[in-house]
């Protein structure tokens, strides 16, 4: 399909920059890294190029460099220095941050209130850990120690002191029982957690080691060089099993992918690398960051990673491809840590400004583009390209990663209540409180026909599977069917006593159903129009209908605050899910049929598990009701449109 260039110009300009080289970024060495000679202070450890570009919270997408909308708490500064090392608690309640000003400390993740400060170290503290189980503490200094301690109380429980040198990276194994360490000394080391006892030392490196990370398995570990190697070795006996060089200049962090497949690298020479965690076979590297990238961290379920950098951003981008995503502006110096919370949906940074800043990472950008409510939004077959309708009568259709408007089609003269993409993506239909329906060319948006057969406002429309047939659902109380070419009337369905609000294919074409303000859901045959049964189970108007993929469920939504979900074929119910405070105003499958998603005048968005009913995510970004929600093809996004007049693209996790 060829969709017309973007008519927003691009208020920003975000690049991959080239490949650095040693003019453009000099090698790093060990003393000018620990005694922050490359133009900070002294008391700076760690510390890389200064002066890069971006201040203030500004948000871009590259693609098109659209503007995005994060939700971002305000930072923490409870620390008077550098802050290096940034860790959310496993049940993502608590963070807490190491520092240049010696302590670490504790504080709530909602709120920012500070809970606990611990002094027990004499230096800079580099790097923070929660156990396992989120009970202990443990941290890594320049005093050359790793200490753990109570993470409620504070109290001290061991110190080790290994190490010859300054200890820059600690990590605890999967099962809490082992500590390991990265060290200045070349070296890493493996300890018991609870007694401090000393297990093996592994020796590899031929210079600083940054950073320690261990498999999900707990049997292997990846350790991150001055050397501008990162290696991975056996975790019970030292042995080791591979080395990664593909990096020009020291590596600053390493991580593992939670399924343990993959290792991504981060380094002095502005790069991230991401490769193959058996073979040491490369895959993808990401030249996003301007300068030297200090951290990395994989999200929870390994679609997304974030890195840090000398820049002063923290970026995030698709794991699997490589492709960027966002770049986060908030902080006003280098930011050196970054950690995902546990369910995916928060990152929190911390960096030179002194500031531990936390922000929604489950919003790719909001679009803007209407001057009303935004009361539809649908996906284009192939996932590019989103189209919405609104109450400014427009329908505008824009590019699905950069939220840049590509055209506005103004061809109705009300309200224009839904919008879909014909299966192929070649046309859009849309209905609207003008009585018509209208059927136009995606790519120039010329109308090709309009349909007036309804005798008021049409409020839902639907392509059947095979393109062939729309189907229209309107105030007139009525159904009707027709041909998608020529326009023609099929079948009109009148069995609801009230306004028909949604209409929905089956997967395979042979039936539809459709929610009424009068309380009802019915099934009829698309051939001959009769009808097959009546869902009864709502005590209010229901606005939404859907079927799920495999054809054999419907899922309804309605003003009773409830979503219901019944056998297809028999109308039996099988559960209600009650999550909402307010009146559910559109419902949706994800393509793989696992899960839910919700819309509310409650003004959120809830995903939940299909099968059960049980809640998995709530989405809080919209300031008014949320009208109509679609998953994007491949089930990776989530798309909103809001009475706020915005339509909001979420990750979905």
């Amino acid at each position: 399909m060829d969709i017309p260039q973007e008519e927003n110009p691009s208020p920003e300009k975000v690049f991959y920059p080239p490949s650095p080289d040693k003019d453009a970024l000099p090698q790093a060495s060990v003393e000018e890294l620990r005694r922050g000679r490359r133009r900070f202070t002294r008391r700076a450890v760690l510390i890389g190029l200064a002066g890069m570009a971006g201040t203030g919270l500004v948000v871009k997408a590259l693609l098109g460099n659209a503007p995005i909308s994060f939700r971002k708490g305000l930072p923490y500064r409870g620390h008077t220095d550098v802050v290096y090392s940034i860790a959310w608690s496993p049940d993502g309640t608590r963070l807490a941050s190491a520092s240049n000003d010696k302590t670490v400390q504790v504080w709530e993740a909602s709120s920012g209130s500070h809970l606990l400060t611990y002094t027990g170290h004499n230096d800079a503290v580099q790097s923070v850990a929660w156990s396992p189980d989120g009970i202990l503490l443990a941290s890594a200094s320049l005093d050359k120690t790793v200490q753990v301690w109570v993470a409620n109380s504070g109290s001290h429980l061991l110190t080790y002191r290994g190490h010859t040198d300054a200890v820059w990276d600690i990590s605890w194994s999967p099962d809490g029982m082992r500590l390991a360490s990265a060290g200045n000394d070349k070296t890493a080391q493996v300890w018991n957690a609870s007694s401090g006892s000393h297990l093996l030392t592994y020796r590899g490196h031929t210079d600083a080691v940054w950073d320690i990370s261990w498999a999900s398995d707990g049997m292997r570990l990846a350790s991150a060089g001055n050397d501008k190697t990162a290696q991975v070795w056996n975790a019970s006996s030292g042995s080791h099993l591979l080395t990664y060089r593909g990096h020009t200049d020291s590596v600053l962090s390493i991580g593992w992918s939670p399924h343990g497949t993959r290792l991504a690298s981060a380094s002095w020479d502005a790069t991230v690398q991401v490769w193959n965690a058996a073979s040491g076979k490369h895959e993808l590297t990401y030249r996003g960051h301007t300068g030297p990238v200090w951290s990395i961290d994989w999200a929870s379920d390994g679609t997304r990673l974030a890195s840090a950098g000398n820049d002063r951003t923290v970026q995030v981008w698709d794991a699997g491809s490589g492709n960027h995503l966002l770049i986060y502006r908030g902080h006003t110096d280098i930011v050196r840590s970054i950690d995902w919370s546990p369910d995916g949906m928060r990152l929190a940074s911390g960096g030179n400004d002194k500031t531990v800043q936390v922000w929604d990472a489950t919003t790719i950008f909001t679009y803007r583009g209407h001057s009303d409510a935004v009361r539809s939004v649908a996906w284009s077959p192939d996932g590019t390209h989103l189209a919405s309708a609104s109450a400014d009568a427009t329908v505008q259709v824009w590019n699905a990663s950069s939220g840049n408007r590509l055209l506005t089609y103004t061809g109705h003269t009300n309200i224009v209540q839904s919008v879909a993409w014909s299966p192929n993506g070649t046309h859009l239909a849309s209905a609207s409180n003008d009585k018509t329906v209208q059927v136009w060319e995606a790519s120039s948006g010329s109308r090709l026909l309009t349909y007036t057969g309804h005798s008021g406002p049409v409020q839902s429309i639907a392509w059947s599977p095979d393109g062939k047939r729309i189907a229209s659902a309107s105030w007139d109380a009525t159904v009707q069917v027709w041909n998608a070419s020529r326009g023609s009337h099929l079948l009109t369905y009148t069995g609801h006593s009230g306004p028909v609000l949604s209409i929905a294919w089956s997967p395979n074409g042979t039936h539809l159903a459709s929610a009424s303000a009068d309380a009802t859901v019915q099934v009829w045959d698309t051939t001959s129009g009769s009808h097959l049964l009546t869902y009864t189970g709502h005590t209010d108007s229901v606005q939404s209908i859907v079927w799920s993929p495999d054809g054999t469920r419907l899922a309804s939504g309605s003003n009773d605050k409830t979503v219901q979900v019944y056998n297809a074929s028999r109308g039996s119910h099988l559960f209600t899910y009650t999550g909402h405070t307010d009146s559910v105003q559109s419902i949706a499958w994800s393509p793989d049929g696992s899960r839910l998603a919700s819309a509310s005048n409650d003004k959120t968005v809830q995903v939940w598990e299909a099968s059960s009913g049980n809640p998995l995510f709530t989405y809080t970004g919209h300031t008014k009701s949320v009208q109509n929600i679609a998953w994007s093809p491949d089930g990776t996004r989530l798309a909103s449109a809001s009475a706020d007049r915005t339509v909001r693209v979420w990750w979905m996790l």
